[in-house]
């Protein structure tokens, strides 16, 4: 865990996030049954990659192909440690995409559509606009 105090601000390489996120899910999986330490844990989790999510923003196609990896894994991470501005921008993007406003990006597909719908409380694939499941094929029910 001490490692990970150097990553905020210091680390913007794919590689090294990539490892930080895998082992901090893996220690969120065994210490999930209490409560409190899951609690605490989201919270570090939230506040560990904080400044990384709001650096690499939600544009898809900025940077590098590894910065938009990085972007993705970190936006998905993220949202499953409960990082509420990340949850509410998965939230707006599946609202624009399911009004047909906008297109999701790429990278940002899966990120959008799995924490978006839970984001907007739709509970199921019964409510997609039959064109979205028709053309896109984006999510199968």
């Amino acid at each position: 865990m001490d490692l990970t105090t150097y990553m905020p601000g210091k680390e913007t390489a794919l590689a090294p996030w990539d490892v930080v996120i895998e082992k901090l899910s893996s220690i969120s999986a065994v210490l999930s049954r209490d409560d409190e330490t899951k609690r605490m844990l989201l919270s570090y989790q939230r506040e560990l990659i904080a400044s990384t999510v709001a650096s690499l923003g939600w544009k898809d196609g900025e940077g590098s192909v590894d910065t938009q990896l990085l972007r993705s894994k970190m936006l998905e991470f993220a949202c499953a440690c409960e990082h509420s501005e990340s949850l509410e921008m998965a939230g707006h993007k599946f609202e624009l995409w399911l009004a047909g406003q906008e297109e999701v990006e790429p990278n940002l597909k899966v990120v959008v559509y799995r924490y978006g719908i839970n984001k907007v409380r739709i509970r199921t694939c019964s409510l997609f606009p039959l064109e979205h499941t028709q053309k896109k094929n984006a999510l199968k029910c």
